[in-house]
């Protein structure tokens, strides 16, 4: 403690002999924190001992201390301020972004109350939607926001597809039926009536791809039914999720189901979503969340099964699942910790 008090001391007693400096005189780093009785070594020294996190300290001189950091390239182009700062931790950065999209609007609590009197009475529907739409028609618009929305410019843009994992219990998923012209075809006891979704295709993966799991295969790969890409790929020259080339998506390579279906490789593999279940709330749908993602299986039903419990079956494959979430999910307590 007292080396940290003393390099807080230290670093002190450079910012207020920085602070009166008036800028009329000459000065350097060294001349700076000699007038404060230490060396340029002993002032290095005090900032890695008083930093509480991994911090960067861009080098440059006093008369340089109003300056913030900037990129001299993007600088050019931006022609504007700019503060660039290193991302080193995620939780902070995760914070300084949400911190902006919660960022409350001067008036608008004032104007939700008294919406919320002048429905009161009435039901919870309808209470919501004058709640809905008092917000949407008192929100502060940004001339960028507006300009963007006159033109029906995007808002948004991403070089990466997101996808959505249905990770609940399989008979609490959502499931989107097949065209009414195939169910009409189809014999009246089938219970083939559903399309085939993530999972599903998952299950049919080649022979080649079986031990991927499904944080992995599923992001590489999307449906095409296009007869032009229905190459002949046996298991033994199926292409691998690993091996996506660069260039034209005409010109992907495919791989054949088990079902016959066919799928194109992404260029870029996707982004994935899915209900994160906290593990305190709820442990045993957790734990089949992460053995659902994390674990190669092909029949759902029998391959996610214990004699136990789930939270078993994930200890029994403990070191394959935390590898493998190690490679999708890094800084996941950061992340879980900041949202």
């Amino acid at each position: 403690m007292s080396a940290i008090k003393g390099a807080k001391d230290v670093l002190t007693k450079v910012y207020e002999k920085l602070t009166e400096w008036d800028g009329s005189t000459p000065l350097t780093i060294e001349s700076l924190v000699a007038s404060c009785g230490c060396t340029v070594a002993d002032y290095t020294a005090s900032l890695q001992l008083a930093a509480n996190k991994t911090t960067i300290h861009l080098q440059r001189s006093p008369h340089d201390r109003f300056v913030n950091n900037y990129n001299p390239f993007l600088l050019a182009h931006w022609q504007a301020n700019m503060d660039i700062q290193y991302v080193t931790d995620p939780y902070a950065c995760i914070m300084y972004i949400v911190s902006y999209l919660c960022k409350a609007e001067a008036g608008m609590s004032e104007l939700l109350r008294n919406a919320i009197k002048e429905a009161d009475g009435e039901g919870v529907a309808k209470k919501l939607r004058t709640l809905g739409n008092t917000f949407l028609n008192h929100r502060e618009l940004s001339i960028q926001e507006a300009v963007y929305r006159l033109l029906s410019l995007p808002l948004r843009e991403s070089s990466r597809r997101v996808i959505y994992i249905l990770t609940g219990y399989p008979n609490e998923r959502t499931r989107i039926l097949k065209p009414a012209a195939v169910l009409s075809k189809l014999p009246d006891e089938t219970t083939d009536i559903f399309q085939p979704g993530i999972l599903d295709k998952y299950a049919a993966r080649p022979h080649s791809a079986h031990t991927k799991f499904v944080a992995h295969y599923s992001p590489t790969s999307r449906a095409h039914n296009d007869d032009e890409y229905n190459q002949n790929f046996d298991d033994d020259n199926d292409v691998e999720p690993d091996d996506i080339p660069d260039g034209d998506i005409s010109k992907q390579p495919t791989i054949k189901l088990l079902t016959g279906e066919t799928m194109v490789l992404r260029k870029k593999p996707a982004v994935i979503r899915y209900h994160n279940v906290p593990k305190n709330k709820d442990k045993e749908r957790y734990f089949y969340t992460m053995l659902l993602l994390y674990l190669p299986w092909r029949e759902e039903d029998k391959d996610l099964t214990s004699d136990s419990d789930y939270e078993h079956l994930f200890e029994e494959h403990l070191d394959t699942i935390w590898k493998n979430v190690a490679e999708f999910e890094r800084h996941s307590e950061e992340v879980d910790l900041a949202v």
